[in-house]
């Protein structure tokens, strides 16, 4: 069975619903600078935390802290 079909067709059809929705993502390189920061903490744990509604990306371990904020990838468009 093609699990990975019947995914991207799921997928297809939920973002085709949203399709006036915002949509946001976060800058690959901000990542990668914030994990390369935070892998400087002497705890071997990493959280990583996202509450959605265009908010900041939040890296933490140890006392270390690093933030990603968001970048708009795309508008309210009609509505």
């Amino acid at each position: 069975m093609d699990t990975m079909g019947i995914l991207t067709e799921t997928t297809a059809a939920q973002l085709e619903e949203r399709a006036n929705d915002s949509i946001i993502g976060f800058n690959a390189k901000f990542i990668e600078e914030a994990f390369k920061f935070i892998m400087c903490s002497n705890d071997g744990n990493i959280e990583v935390f996202y509450n959605g509604n265009l908010s900041a990306l939040i890296i933490k371990s140890g006392r270390l802290y690093a933030l990603v904020l968001p970048v708009k990838v795309k508008d309210d468009v009609e509505k």
